[in-house]
Formats: structure tokens, sequence, C-alpha cells
């Protein structure tokens, strides 16, 4: 897989905010990401040497979550829902 500039993995999401008084604030999701992104990135470099393309994995996960509605629109057998 060839890589033109900037990897989207190596982009860095900004961990502060500010509210509307102009005050800079911790966001949430810049702390979970801290201990998410590691395990993210594993398996996206797993899953890309394998060949699959962002459309593909895109594709793959709205298929799931159609499933997934499915089956809870359905009553969810086994009741794991």
């Amino acid at each position: 897989m060839k890589v033109i500039g900037r990897s989207a993995m190596s982009l860095k999401a900004p961990s502060v905010a500010t509210d509307g008084t102009g005050r800079k604030r911790n966001m949430f999701d810049g702390v979970l990401r801290q201990w998410i992104d590691p395990a993210l990135n594993r398996f996206g470099g797993r899953v890309a040497a394998r060949g699959w393309r962002a459309d593909q994995v895109t594709l793959a996960g709205f298929v799931l979550g159609l499933v997934a509605a499915g089956l809870l629109a359905g009553g969810a057998p086994g009741g794991w829902a």
C-alpha cells in the first residue's frame, strides 16, 4: 500500500477545546484515544496488510450494523441485546 503525503493515522485530534467563554477544556475523546489508538492502529495495519481498502471496511461495518439492527428489531434471539 502506497501512502502519498501524511497518513491519516499520523494525524492527531486536538485534546482541548474551548467552551463558549474561551476557556480551554480537556476533551473526553482525547483522553480515551491515548488508550484506544494503539490497538486500533495495530488492527488497521493488519487489515491493510491483507489488502482491504477503506471503502471495503466501511461497507463491512455498514452491513454489520444492518444485521445488528435487524436482530434487534426481530427480538434478538439468545438474549444478548
